[in-house]
C-alpha cells in the first residue's frame, strides 16, 4: 500500500485518484491469507464491492500504464474484460 501512495502521491494530493476501494482489496486479502473463524465470519464481501474494487483497480492499472508506458497487453484491459465477462455472466 505504501508503494501506491508513493507512485500516486500527487494524484492522491489532487484528489483524482482514490485508493479506498484498494485498501478494502488488501483488508479482504488479508482476511483470505490468514483464515481463521473469526474471519471466516468476517469475509462477506458483496458483489457491488467486488465491482468496486476492480473498477478502481482498472482506473489506478490505466493511470500506471500511461506513465510507464509498457510493451505488453493493458493490464487494464483484460481486467475490463473480465469484469464485463462476469458481469454479463453472473448480473
Amino acid at each position: 500500500m505504501e508503494k501506491l501512495v508513493f507512485i500516486f502521491k500527487d494524484d492522491l494530493s489532487s484528489n483524482t485518484i482514490h485508493l479506498d476501494k484498494i485498501t478494502n482489496l488488501f483488508s479482504l486479502r488479508n482476511k483470505t491469507v490468514h483464515y481463521t473463524p473469526h474471519n471466516a465470519i468476517r469475509l462477506k464481501p458483496k458483489i457491488s464491492e467486488l465491482l468496486q474494487i476492480w473498477k478502481q483497480a482498472i482506473a489506478l492499472l490505466k493511470r500506471l500504464e500511461a506513465i510507464e508506458m509498457f510493451d505488453e497487453d493493458k493490464f487494464s484491459k483484460r481486467l475490463d474484460e473480465r469484469v464485463k465477462a462476469f458481469t454479463h455472466k453472473w448480473m
